[in-house]
């Protein structure tokens, strides 16, 4: 069942998971789409989510506005944001095969963001600060110790950690942020600030 269509049943089947709760999304939560309810599918997503008082929640996500209904903003933050991404893969050194197969999977985000009507659209990404305020609206509190090992060093893309986020960072603009918020109850912080259990990426 897709995120927007889950029922009471789907939450408390959730809610009665032992042991701590950890929502993990990568690359998904972007295609949480609104289905003309009069409410926002993801602020809805997020509150409900809260209610569960996860231990955190951890999105990989593009950092991007094509979320937006109108067609000149997201032609333009398309061009920005595939741009740079194109560039980096020229830049990567990889083979020329692997090079074009991840620009024909790219190409096809492109046309599914400009080329597709409103209603059918799926790639429809937000910016990182979208997603960390509307974590924080939810009631969640945005993660901040974070831990990035030292072969997390690029020469190209800067990995930066900011309040509720790392971002990767190319040319001065976030291409990709790992987004990290907890329930913010006393338990949950004592938990991920234990020296042993801070947070890493990796």
């Amino acid at each position: 069942r897709i995120a927007e269509e889950l029922e009471e049943e789907d939450w408390a089947l959730f809610g009665s998971a032992r042991g701590p709760l950890v929502m993990h999304g990568a690359f998904a939560a972007h295609h949480i789409r609104d289905r003309g309810n009069g409410y926002c599918a993801r602020t809805e997503f997020f509150r409900r989510l809260r209610q569960l008082n996860p231990l955190a929640v951890v999105l990989c996500e593009p950092s991007s506005d094509h979320h937006t209904h109108l067609l000149g903003e997201r032609f333009e933050n398309s061009w920005r944001h595939f741009g740079l991404t194109f560039d980096l893969i020229d830049r990567a050194g990889l083979p020329p095969r692997e090079a074009a197969a991840i620009k024909m999977f790219f190409a096809r985000e492109i046309q599914d963001i400009l080329g597709n009507a409103e209603d059918s659209r799926c790639e429809r990404h937000e910016s990182v600060a979208t997603w960390v305020d509307r974590l924080r609206r939810a009631g969640f509190t945005p993660y901040g110790d974070f831990v990035l090992p030292d072969h997390l060093r690029h020469e190209v893309v800067a990995i930066k950690p900011r309040e509720g986020y790392v971002g990767l960072d190319y040319w001065g603009e976030r291409l990709v942020a790992v987004i990290c918020a907890t329930s913010g109850d006393a338990a949950a912080q004592a938990r991920l600030h234990r020296p042993d259990k801070v947070l890493q990426v990796a």
